[in-house]
């Protein structure tokens, strides 16, 4: 047996050398006419056929394999494509040199706006579109909207497991985050990681640093204004994205007579499914995941109707929420917190001809967290609420080069800073405190261009507060037995 082995292995490697005798290896060298310096990455393949090779570092190359009278195509991005033939008589050995390309084309003009931050009255006013902010590094696996703002200069994150933005020295409190004319509270998922706006809902953000249009009645130290995307037919249908810790899916549709357009998107964590996959090899004690359980989601849309060629109706609203609780059986100790937001608007808009517009609007947002705990005999629950129910109205009129605005806002609110209940042993507190007050806002503002270069804008607004009864207001109360 061991000699038919034998056999059959030098008849093999007659067959080789035989082929190898016959298709002997094509080696060469691919350099530069000029310098005469390799051309590394240099394509060097057989003519109408798959079967190929690519040059070293210094140019060289072998291709075994190829018949003697065989086409080679050597190719390279930088150098004009150079085709050889190898024929029976030729060496085995071929020396290529290419020519560099020279690629003639028109005239390449950059093109870009003139009309910078520092040529608008608002100088501190700077806008980012859906792309820009899809196209940054992401965190965990998602873009986000506020961490794009942050890159922006003069704004600053908190600090990180804290929500909100420092813009220009001032504080975290002095922002207003609008959402298609809604007012969001609390402006983040996740403590801080996450914003609370859907990236792949909005089409742009507005941020307004220092001094903002007085009809978007701003804060001390910015405002920042997110705008969802109108769908139209060519980008309507269905899009998800799954990241690290959540999912976005996002859903929009135009009518066939396009005046009719929808867009809504949900998101979800699913941080909690980190603790049902480790429970297969962790006992639930040291299982972090299990014992603290979080998730957040948010849902929010818009729904845009075009009434006529003058006017339209939008609704939008916003649901959000963050739920976080311990539960340790071994000390006895359950607590959990949550937060979110709620908001909505309907808001009617109308353009004249002549460029005239007016808008009136219905607006509510709603903000609200809570606390729970109970630890061996003792029970806690906190929570605080706001609410507020606004209504706008506001005109605009063109009158040669003076562009004015004018507006009339009232708001009813309602806070409710602590509603809380305590409960030890046979002994229980309360508190409940709750505040109502009602807001009258009128703003005027004239946007006029004296010249090309000049342009000014003046704005007032005045803001009559009232306090509404009666109070309800609950001192402290213990019942003991």
């Amino acid at each position: 047996m061991p000699k038919y082995l034998a056999f059959t292995y030098l008849l093999l490697c007659f067959i080789g050398f035989e082929l190898q005798s016959q298709n002997p290896c094509i080696k060469g060298r691919v350099t530069d006419s000029e310098t005469l310096k390799g051309v590394a990455l240099a394509t060097i393949r057989i003519a109408n056929t798959s079967a190929g090779t690519v040059t070293d570092s210094l140019g060289r190359f072998e291709l075994c394999g190829a018949p003697k009278d065989v086409d080679l195509e050597v190719s390279h991005a930088a150098y004009e494509l150079q085709i050889i033939r190898i024929n029976k008589q030729a060496s085995s050995k071929c020396e290529v040199m290419l020519t560099r390309r020279v690629i003639q084309t028109q005239e390449v003009e950059v093109v870009a706006d003139a009309k910078n931050s520092l040529m608008t009255p608002f100088t501190g006013k700077q806008v980012l579109k859906q792309k820009d902010i899809l196209g940054l590094p992401t965190f965990l696996g998602e873009s986000d909207v506020l961490k794009a703002v942050q890159l922006l200069p003069g704004v600053q994150s908190v600090s990180e497991g804290n929500s909100g933005v420092f813009v220009r020295g001032g504080g975290a409190g002095q922002n207003l985050f609008i959402l298609d004319d809604m007012e969001l509270m609390n402006p983040s998922h996740l403590m801080g990681i996450y914003s609370v706006f859907n990236p792949l809902v909005s089409e742009q953000i507005e941020i307004y640093k220092g001094h903002s249009p007085v009809h978007l009645q701003g804060r001390l130290s910015s405002t920042i204004a997110v705008q969802s995307r109108t769908p139209n037919i060519k980008n309507s249908g269905l899009e998800a994205h799954i990241g690290n810790i959540s999912s976005n899916v996002v859903w929009s549709h135009v009518s066939s007579n396009e005046k009719v357009s929808f867009i809504t998107g949900f998101r979800r964590s699913y941080i909690e499914a980190l603790g049902w996959m480790a429970s297969g090899f962790l006992p639930d004690e040291k299982n972090y995941f299990k014992t603290n359980q979080y998730a957040f989601y948010d849902f929010n849309g818009k729904l845009a109707i075009k009434i006529s060629p003058q006017s339209s109706l939008t609704l939008s609203w916003y649901l959000g929420n963050d739920n976080f609780g311990i539960d340790n059986d071994k000390t006895g100790y359950q607590a959990g917190t949550h937060w979110g937001n709620r908001a909505a608007a309907l808001v009617y808009k109308r353009t004249n001809s002549n460029g005239d517009g007016w808008m009136h609007s219905l607006h509510y947002t709603g903000a609200y967290s809570g606390f729970s705990g109970s630890i061996m005999n003792s029970q806690i629950d906190f929570d605080s609420r706001y609410s507020q129910l606004q209504q706008k109205n506001q005109w605009s009129h063109q009158i040669n080069n003076h562009l004015i605005y004018l507006g009339l806002d009232a708001a009813i609110i309602q806070t409710v800073p602590q509603d809380l209940w305590f409960e030890y042993i046979n002994d229980s507190i309360s508190k409940f405190d709750q505040f109502q007050n009602a807001t009258l806002s009128a703003f005027f503002s004239d946007r006029v261009n004296l010249s090309e270069k000049i342009e000014l804008y003046g704005g007032i607004r005045l803001t009559a507060d009232a306090a509404l009864g009666p109070y309800a207001y609950n001192p402290t109360q213990s019942n003991g037995t």
